[in-house]
Order: C-alpha cells, then structure tokens, then sequence
C-alpha cells in the first residue's frame, strides 16, 4: 500500500474529497495494476473464504502436534467473563 500512516490515508480522502474505502481501493489498484472491479472481486473471494472457514470453525481443532487450537474459544469464554454475557458473531453486510 502506498500509504505509511493512516494519517496519510486522511489526508488523501480529505484533498481528494472521497471516502476513505475509496481511497484506500483507488491506491491498492494502481500499485496492483488492476480496476474497481477486479478489486471488488478480490475483496468479494476472501469475504467467502473468510465465512467459509468460520462456519467450520470446531473448538475442539487441534494442530497435529497438539500445541495449536483452542485459543478463540479460550478468549471468547474469557471476554464472557469480563463483560458478563457471551459474545456472538457479527456479520456486516
């Protein structure tokens, strides 16, 4: 990105009266050498893939060593404890 602070990116949305997402985009395309829509598309793919592995999601995974797993479940009852209630996921659409 060709951005160093989030100072920058600001600045940028602000001189060049747009919002920060498109900003962000814009820059993202021109160092990649692609369009908005391709953008969109790629964006759109990691959502997927990103939904897909929390549906799978299984506290009970463990890595083959045994040493990796378990930690999301931990911190998720661990905030249920701090805050008082469980947490849930959200999804903005």
């Amino acid at each position: 990105m060709s951005f160093s602070s989030i100072a920058d990116m600001l600045s940028a949305a602000q001189e060049r009266t747009q919002p920060l997402y498109a900003v962000i985009r814009d820059a993202d395309c021109l160092e990649n050498g692609y369009d908005a829509a391709a953008s969109h598309r790629q964006i759109a793919a990691l959502w997927a893939a990103m939904q897909a592995s929390s549906r799978q999601y299984c506290a009970d995974d463990r890595s083959n060593s045994g040493l990796i797993g378990g930690d999301a479940e931990k911190l998720r009852a661990a905030a249920a404890v701090q805050i008082g209630f469980p947490l849930r996921a959200c999804v903005l659409l």
